[in-house]
């Protein structure tokens, strides 16, 4: 539903009294902010959690109708012609309005998905175009949790996604140009019962036809019933498929989107998000967020990786058009962008990933951004659903270098290792003590796992594995990661996930990998093994370059591999991966004395291999 208002915190102050109401009435507070939606039957209960069972829950007993908030309201206020997709294919832009998309969903649900149970999964895999939207939209509307399987994964992790999930109906998009992407789809393998849909023969609209009756086509649904089934490619033996539900995630993308884009720019736009339409950030600020607040989304065909003068092109596409992005993204083009003056600019830059430092911020804004202020730095982890801190585009509510303010009925902590709370300024881990509602609520047929994640470490908290701390002014900052994780490209790769893809490949004694920074798309996978057999060095690089490909994706090829005889250990038998990165730094001489290690001899021979 489009919004009657925009957010009503122009400084400092008033958001800290609206902070404060919403974290010591939250009942009241989300009570409220679920008006944002119309409720065919008004929910029983707000809220209820258990961080100890990790049992959360929102909005029980209402149901929605998920087309009437999106399409009918819009049409019923006027704003049918209202342009809702910009879809830009071969150098081309389309629009195309609330009605026309409302028409192209009835077309697709009453061809697909009509004749399919409430409840049962439907799966899609391809890159971004209109389908993107269509396909997670109509699902949605018809009572089916949609998963979106990001179209760079390997096979390999597709099948286990299908083997968890389980969908009724799997749509693809076949191209004649991407015969890598068909052969991957030509190699799954659907369970019993369910089938492929190739949406690849023509383009969303060619074929259907305005229908002559929208009104009851698509019914209520439950507001706990799940909306989506997010699944992220980390190498783990079993996937993990975090699961939102369609009442609490609607409300809470909605008021996110609003308060962050809207905070200081009370009129509607236009949001492109250059992350994978997979993400989860994608899902609530490039999808959930614009529908349900009257913005409209741009939607591109094979887009580039980059560059001035395509961000310039996609700047101009309306009067206010905005992005989300990592950082890695603006940074490899910032070179390539020197010189360029960019005609169109953005308005809000919203920057998830890894932070923006101050420096990079000012020269992002100078270049992309029409004000410095519409640079924004958002924190988000897949299972939180939302931004749960965020800058703002008004200077009282945004500091350089700081991932922002807590959102709005969200409290964070900083813990020690001890589980006790820090004090300002203090460094410890970002933890939670409440829920909200676009958190994911369970792990997809493992809740034992969910529990065991996230809320086992310390009892009653919601932990996040991402050490920070809060300043004097209620000012939070990102640290580090705490435990094995490292980013490349917008991926989340673990190094004990990676480390056991690797050592299952057949040559592989051990392994051990590392990440190390400088790479324009992140961090970068340097990999150390042990052979079993007498596999020549190029030889093994190669096949394992190809087996990581295909077991974990393009994301995660290293950019250096090296062969020992075995890894360097302590005494105690711990690989000591400090030595690891100090070989890939160049700053580890054969004359450093090494007898702290039970197997100096490996790293003493790999130094003089090095130094050749």
């Amino acid at each position: 539903m489009p919004f009657s208002s925009y957010p009503n915190f122009r400084n400092i102050q008033h958001y800290r009294e609206e902070y404060h109401t919403s974290v010591t009435s939250p009942e009241t507070y989300w009570k409220a902010q679920a008006s944002v939606l119309t409720w065919e039957t008004p929910f029983s209960e707000t809220f209820s959690e258990d961080f100890e069972a990790g049992n959360i829950s929102w909005f029980k007993g209402g149901r929605l109708n998920v087309w009437d908030n999106v399409i009918g309201s819009a049409i019923a206020e006027g704003n049918g012609e209202k342009p809702l997709i910009i879809n830009v294919s071969a150098g081309h832009s389309e629009q195309i309005s609330v009605r026309k998309f409302g028409d192209l969903a009835l077309e697709l649900a009453s061809k697909t998905l009509f004749s399919i149970e409430k409840g049962k999964r439907i799966a899609f895999y391809f890159d971004e175009c209109l389908y993107s939207i269509l396909v997670p939209f109509t699902c949605s509307c018809s009572g089916n949790p949609y998963v979106h399987i990001n179209s760079r994964y390997p096979v390999t992790f597709v099948q286990k996604v299908l083997d968890d999930c389980e969908p009724e109906v799997l749509f693809v998009r076949t191209t004649s140009g991407d015969s890598r992407y068909n052969e991957s789809v030509s190699r799954l393998k659907m369970p019993a019962g369910s089938k492929i849909i190739d949406l690849g023969a023509g383009k969303a609209g060619q074929s259907y036809t305005s229908c002559p009756s929208i009104d009851g086509a698509f019914g209520a649904v439950d507001s706990s019933s799940p909306l989506f089934i997010y699944y992220h490619s980390t190498g783990s033996a079993k996937p993990k498929g975090y699961v939102f539900q369609t009442g609490p995630y609607l409300v809470n993308a909605a008021i996110s989107h609003r308060n962050i884009f809207h905070a200081n720019h009370p009129h509607s736009m236009s949001i492109w998000s250059s992350l994978d339409r997979s993400a989860v950030a994608t899902q609530a600020y490039g999808l959930w967020g614009p529908l349900l607040g009257g913005d409209s989304i741009i939607t591109v065909e094979n887009a580039p990786q980059g560059g001035a003068v395509f961000l310039d092109s996609i700047a101009s596409l309306s009067a206010h058009v905005s992005m989300i992005a990592n950082p890695q993204y603006f940074l490899s083009i910032l070179d390539d962008a020197s010189g360029v003056e960019m005609k169109s600019r953005f308005e809000i830059i919203a920057n998830v990933g890894d932070i923006l430092s101050p420096r990079q911020a000012v020269r992002v804004g100078k270049t992309f951004a029409w004000e410095a202020s519409g640079v924004l730095n958002l924190w988000i982890q897949r299972n939180l659903g939302v931004s749960v801190m965020s800058t703002y585009a008004l200077p009282e509510l945004s500091r350089t270098g700081s991932i922002g303010l807590a959102a709005f009925g969200v409290i964070p902590y900083i813990l020690t290792e001890m589980g006790n709370v820090c004090r300002p300024n203090e460094s410890g881990q970002i933890a939670f003590r409440n829920s909200w509602p676009g958190m994911a609520v369970t792990i997809w047929g493992q809740h034992d796992r969910f529990v065991n994640i996230h809320f086992s470490r310390y009892s009653g908290w919601l932990i996040t594995n991402d050490g920070g701390r809060q300043d004097t002014d209620g000012f939070w900052y990102f640290m580090k990661r705490l435990d094995d994780v490292f980013k490349i490209d917008g991926f989340s790769v673990s190094t004990q996930e990676l480390e056991a893809t690797i050592s299952s490949y057949e040559n592989v004694r051990e392994a051990a990998v590392i990440g190390i920074e400088g790479g324009e798309k992140g961090d970068r996978v340097v990999v150390f093994v042990s052979t079993k057999t007498g596999e020549s060095e190029e030889s093994l690089k190669k096949h394992l370059q190809h087996y990581i490909q295909e077991n974990i994706g393009d994301f995660a090829i290293p950019y250096m591999i090296f062969i020992l005889d075995e890894l360097p250990r302590t005494r105690s038998g711990k690989v000591q991966r400090p030595i690891l990165h100090r070989i890939v730094e160049n700053d580890l001489s054969e004359l450093e004395d090494l007898s702290y290690l039970a197997n100096p001899e490996s790293i003493i021979k790999l130094i003089n291999e090095r130094d050749k």
